[in-house]
């Protein structure tokens, strides 16, 4: 992994996890950082982040409104916040997991997949969008902090 990789996984931790849950993530997170090692466990990361919805508990932030769940709707709000092209993934999903790519890309990706548990790190620290499940359906929720 490389650096870049690990300011987005440690920013988005610090500013978008509860305090009381930030170590913890921490540690599932840097298992394995895309190899195969394990954690004390001996789960990998790939197992770790199989139940990403379920430990990421998240402190409340600011969240950006949206029109509808369409792929242009959900671009549109986050270009008007204004990210770059390329965004880290972390994801349940092994094929999408801490790898950069565009935003259209994995957006569209998301949408057409029905990916869920994934984090979009747009910004380190200061814009990310988070996919989920929950029981009444698709839920996309949208944090930046300034």
């Amino acid at each position: 992994m490389n650096e870049l990789s690990q300011i987005h996984e440690s920013r988005f931790i610090a500013e978008f996890v509860r305090p009381e849950r930030r170590d913890r993530c921490e540690q599932q997170l840097t298992t394995g950082r895309g190899q195969k090692r394990t954690n004390k466990k001996g789960r990998t990361r790939a197992e770790i982040l199989s139940n990403l919805e379920h430990w990421v508990q998240f402190e409340r932030a600011e969240e950006i409104p949206l029109n509808s769940r369409s792929v242009e709707d959900i671009l549109q709000a986050l270009r008007a916040a204004g990210p770059p092209e390329r965004c880290y993934v972390i994801s349940e999903c092994e094929k999408l997991d801490a790898k950069f790519w565009l935003l259209e890309d994995i957006v569209k990706h998301l949408d057409e997949h029905a990916v869920f548990g994934t984090i979009i790190s747009c910004e380190p620290g200061r814009l990310a969008y988070y996919s989920h499940y929950e029981s009444e359906g698709l839920s996309l929720t949208f944090r930046s902090r300034k």
